[in-house]
């Protein structure tokens, strides 16, 4: 098999690589670089369970009557992107045991038709809302509202710094591409939230001790011009983090594997703009 220089191969992006098509579905259940499937399985399954867990300890302690939250623990954007991070987890677990479950045991290859492709894209799709969002949340957090002393550091450490610490390992294990016009679900996902807060203000709604905003950087009521900055920052924000970061990082995985690990590529896959192949498919090895 002769290969082209993955860190050198790029071109123009195009309309179609807003999509979630082009890649084989074998990068969803791989690591970048070979790993027994027992140790990256033991990875997917721990991950998920204690997200999961501490998730929902966390909402039976908080909802129940006399709870922190009480019935307000869905409006905050911390909660939304621990749940898309936790439901990403899930769908990668999922897919993995799905693999070793009916496709390892049929000899499926990376070329083969796949009747799970669903679920594929699907995790394609979270990762990239889940990435950039939870290193937005992290560096809002830390950046603009975190005050010393008034919540659990356990729950801080969970909710606004594990999440980008977990992106960025998925980052360089999983072998799944990142494409730059991927920005496009991220900021659709944050669009999403600032119009909920919108309507939730227009509508009269409060926090869990009756202030009249999600967010105090978000009163639309005391100081609509520094929320409407706030917000629009952010959605060119979480463009820029994906771009920068999540993007940025992938080529950087990209181009350290190939220098220093070539055979780290055992999944080619039909995005030729990453890389050109010929020769016969690989056998999809984990």
């Amino acid at each position: 098999m002769s290969t082209r220089s993955r860190s050198c191969t790029c071109s123009r992006p195009k309309c179609s690589d807003f999509g979630l098509g082009g890649v084989s579905p074998s990068v969803y259940v791989t690591t970048q670089c070979p790993m027994h499937y027992g140790v990256y399985l033991a990875y997917r399954l721990l991950i998920t369970l204690y997200l999961l867990g501490y998730f929902l300890y966390l909402f039976i302690v908080t909802v129940s009557p006399g709870g922190e939250y009480g019935g307000y623990f869905f409006i905050y954007l911390t909660h939304w992107g621990y749940i898309l991070m936790l439901v990403y987890q899930i769908c990668a677990l999922w897919n993995i045991i799905v693999y070793a479950a009916f496709m390892k045991p049929a000899g499926w290859t990376s070329d083969d038709d796949v009747p799970w492709y669903f679920f594929h894209r699907g995790q394609w799709l979270l990762f990239n809302m889940y990435a950039s969002v939870s290193i937005i949340i992290s560096l809002l957090y830390w950046g603009a509202l975190y005050v010393p002393g008034t919540v659990d550091l356990y729950y801080d450490i969970n909710f606004h710094t594990l999440n980008g610490i977990v992106a960025l390992i998925e980052i360089f294990l999983s072998a799944m591409a990142i494409r730059i016009l991927h920005f496009i679900y991220p900021f659709m996902f944050s669009v999403a939230y600032a119009v909920f807060a919108g309507i939730y203000y227009a509508a009269g709604g409060t926090d869990e001790e009756g202030n009249p905003s999600i967010y105090s950087i978000l009163d639309f009521g005391a100081n609509p011009g520094l929320a409407a900055g706030l917000v629009i920052g952010a959605l060119v924000a979480v463009v820029v983090v994906h771009i920068l970061i999540i993007w940025g990082l992938h080529k950087l995985k990209v181009l350290i594997f190939d220098k220093c690990c070539p055979s780290c590529f055992p999944n080619e896959n039909v995005e030729n703009r990453d890389l050109e192949i010929e020769g016969e498919p690989h056998q999809l090895k984990v």
